[in-house]
């Protein structure tokens, strides 16, 4: 098909053969060049998305465990202000005087201030500082913070207070993201992030409030070290974001929450115009999750760069190898350009320009074979010519001698007139046959002429042929009917008449016998002598000898035609070629048989025929 179609183009184009060549080489070099690009970037599709959401995935469990850590540092903070026996004995003093009425002295309240500093002091971490408060109902409250910036008791004029108030005293709340209380604070970290848990007595009766809050930042800050086109949110159950290293988008909804895909899984969306992966990961505490978007292009942006320097390199190459092949291509194809334009000069007639290709391979082959061409046909133009200037000449001499023979055969008939006035019968046939052979042997206008005519002449050879040897040589002729039409060569009889007269009965009395008939398409003639015959040494010599090559003649003697056997059987070939064949059949004592199987036209049906009635 795709064969058919460049087949197509080039025909519309009419492109050289340099240009089929070209064109075809680089559809053969680009075509699986781009499919092998189009079927690596489809089948490393999936794969190349695979790897971007395995990288994110990865990315997520280093911000989940950051995360996780600092989670678990706050739980521990509140585990340990809950269940420390220092801190919960300072605890149940303070619930004491409340539930007895009256306040507690001031040397034990500078006391449980200094020991409740040391402890808060304590359990600080030095990396990630939080602020803890511990606010009790009869309006005590211990702080690792200036009171001057905030006063906890503050908290429960907050929103979220109440949902607090009906938990036990093992289950933390996580508030979330909200706005700084702290003054000083506020301006490295707008925004905190607060667990709250309540201590309670076996009764259930509150004890105490324990509120640790935490800067965004500390958690923030593990989403700007990651990639760096990629965003990561930490958002709660509602989708607001938590924290987000862009401060503007905390406290607000994640717009995109809807496209997110199940836990653990990637998905491809469009945002803001642009194509992205997303990834959700759930969190062990809080019910929070880090959601990710990340451009498509920028998360396989390794692979993608290592695909464009590969497109680049394939591209330079092709570039190169095309330069290559054009040049190489042009100089392969020299030879046969020179030999077109060569071409097209002998068509216009110019036949002695020459190619002068040289070289081993074959177009030299094909070059040095188109120059002797040429020179075959110049050698045969020369031939030509000069054949056509001796016909014409032969023509001329045949007129100018047409009146030596018209002249004889006039004093023949004259003669032959004066011999029989006197009553010489037998004579006057000799002299008449005599004419006739001679008639017959002058004019060759007819190549080929009816088998009547032939077997005629024979009978006339044969009357001089006994009357010059003073022989009685029988002449039997059987002919078919339908046979005596068919054309034959002019005297292709004669050589092997005389062949059986001088060879085969050598001047003693015997019988020639001429038979002729059809067989098909072939006219079969057989002329056999009852003379001495041949040996089988002698017959196998003599086929071998009418095998020969037309250039290795043999003369038999006869003088009217000058031509032998071994011409006679060469016409033949060059007249009718392969459809002519000869059979010789000879024993000593028993004579000789020549059988002749000619193709069987009548005259009419050649065209060599029709030219020479044309030319009589």
């Amino acid at each position: 098909m795709i064969g058919n179609r460049i087949n197509r183009i080039t025909r519309k184009w009419k492109m050289s053969l340099r240009h089929k060549l070209l064109v075809t080489s680089i559809l053969c070099l680009i075509v699986p060049v781009l499919f092998t690009l189009f079927a690596t970037r489809y089948l490393t599709r999936d794969v190349l998305r695979e790897q971007a959401a395995t990288n994110v995935a990865d990315s997520l469990g280093v911000v989940d465990r950051y995360a996780t850590n600092l989670v678990n540092k706050m739980i521990y903070i509140t585990n340990y202000l809950q269940f420390d026996a220092d801190i919960s004995a300072i605890v149940r003093e303070n619930w004491n005087a409340y539930k007895a009425g009256s306040p507690m002295d001031v040397v034990s309240q500078v006391a449980n201030v200094k020991k409740m500093a040391l402890k808060l002091e304590a359990i600080s971490f030095p990396n990630e500082r939080m602020h803890m408060s511990i606010v009790m109902p009869n309006g005590t409250f211990y702080t690792n913070y200036p009171t001057t910036e905030y006063d906890p008791r503050s908290f429960e004029r907050e929103a979220w207070y109440p949902e607090l108030s009906g938990r036990s005293g093992y289950d933390a709340f996580w508030i979330g993201i909200h706005a700084n209380y702290l003054q000083y604070d506020k301006t490295e970290n707008p925004y905190v992030i607060t667990i709250a848990r309540q201590i309670r007595n076996h009764n259930g009766e509150l004890l105490a409030t324990i509120i640790v809050s935490l800067g965004e930042k500390h958690v923030s800050q593990v989403f700007s070290s990651n990639v760096s086109k990629q965003d990561i949110s930490l958002i709660d159950s509602k989708g607001t974001v938590l924290s987000h290293r862009e401060v503007e988008r905390i406290g607000k909804p994640v717009s995109y929450l809807h496209l997110m895909p199940a836990e653990g899984q990637s998905a491809m969306a469009t945002i803001e115009g642009e194509t992205s992966l997303l990834f959700r990961h759930k969190l062990a505490y809080a019910d929070w999750e880090l959601v990710s978007t990340v451009p498509y292009d920028d998360a396989v942006g390794k692979v993608t760069n290592v695909q464009r320097t590969n497109l680049i390199v394939q591209l330079v190459s092709l570039t190169a190898f095309l330069a290559i092949l054009i040049t190489l291509m042009s100089r392969l194809t020299q030879p046969m350009i020179r030999l077109g334009r060569v071409a097209a000069q002998v068509e216009s007639g110019k036949l002695e320009v020459r190619s002068n290709i040289s070289g081993s391979d074959e177009i030299g082959r094909l070059g040095r074979s188109f120059d002797q061409m040429l020179d075959r046909i110049g050698e045969m133009i020369v031939q030509v010519r000069e054949e056509q200037t001796l016909k014409r000449k032969a023509e001329l001499e045949m007129l100018q001698a047409q009146i030596n023979p018209h002249f004889l055969f006039n004093v023949l008939n004259s003669i032959r007139m004066r011999i029989m006035m006197k009553g010489d019968e037998e004579n006057a046939a000799l002299i008449s046959s005599l004419a006739v052979l001679l008639r017959m042997t002058i004019n060759r206008s007819n190549e080929l002429i009816p088998l009547r005519e032939e077997a005629d002449t024979v009978l006339h050879y044969v009357k001089l042929m006994n009357f010059r040897h003073n022989e009685t040589i029988e002449l039997d002729v059987s002919l078919s009917p339908e046979s005596l039409p068919v054309t034959v060569p002019r005297f292709f009889m004669q050589p092997l008449i005389e062949n059986a007269f001088l060879h085969g009965l050598e001047h003693n009395k015997g019988t020639i016998r001429i038979m002729a008939w059809l067989s098909g398409e072939q006219l079969l003639v057989r002329i056999e002598d009852d003379g001495k015959g041949m040996d089988a040494g002698r017959l196998q010599e003599l086929r071998e000898k009418l095998d020969r090559p037309s250039g290795d003649t043999s003369r038999s003697g006869a003088e009217l035609t000058g031509i032998g056997v071994k011409n006679v059987v060469d016409r033949m070939k060059l007249l009718y070629g392969a459809d002519f064949s000869v059979h010789i059949d000879s024993r000593p004592g028993a004579g000789t048989r020549f059988t002749l199987h000619i193709p069987a036209k009548r005259r009419g049906e050649s065209d060599t025929d029709d030219e020479s009635e044309t030319g009589a």
